[in-house]
């Protein structure tokens, strides 16, 4: 009966998103995860239409919806977590920001949109040891992705003038992992 209730709210919000009573459908969607924190059709919507009040600048509005979905759904996503994370920054709450992009990466230490933020975070406010720590995190996290992702890394060196020795070494050990790890996977040729 709850779950009945639960889906019966949800289709009312997307009838009244639809006709564009945007507040309205926030309201109904938030009730059927009231009755049933587990109902993923309301968690979606509400993530959704955060997302979009993210595109139109609206960031206190999100971090209203995504906080609600944070602590009363049941289901967790770490994307969900991430978004709270990069609203919080752009309303200028850096240290909410950092706690949120934590939580993520205490979840998946590899999660390297959120470990590049941090060390952005770190190094937009001086603590530049902490953000080169978050830098090191991510090689070390990141394994096989290492090669994939090595111009997010690339980025974050730049962006703190570290010198073209830094760089090189970075590079010569995402070489040097790349190196190992596919010689024990599909690629002798790299051996």
């Amino acid at each position: 009966m709850v779950v009945g209730m639960a889906e019966e709210l949800v289709d009312i919000g997307n009838g009244l998103y639809e006709k564009g009573s945007y507040v309205e459908a926030t309201k109904e969607w938030k009730k059927a995860v009231l009755i049933h924190p587990w109902n993923l059709q309301a968690k979606d919507a509400l993530y959704s239409y955060s997302l979009q009040l993210t595109q139109h600048g609206m960031h206190q509005e999100a971090i209203d919806i995504l906080s609600f979905v944070v602590n009363t759904a049941k289901v967790y996503q770490l994307e969900i977590v991430y978004s709270l994370a990069v609203s919080f920054q752009k309303i200028g709450d850096i240290e909410e920001s950092a706690n949120w992009y934590r939580k993520v990466l205490e979840h998946d230490p590899a999660h390297g949109s959120s470990r590049i933020n941090l060390a952005s975070l770190h190094h937009s406010h001086g603590s530049i040891e902490e953000a080169l720590k978050q830098y090191r995190l991510g090689l070390m996290h990141l394994g096989p992705y290492l090669f994939q992702r090595r111009f997010q890394y690339v980025y974050i060196v730049s962006v703190m003038g570290l010198h073209l020795y830094t760089f090189s070494f970075i590079f010569n050990i995402e070489w040097f992992m790349l190196k190992v790890i596919s010689s024990y996977v599909f690629h002798p040729w790299l051996s």
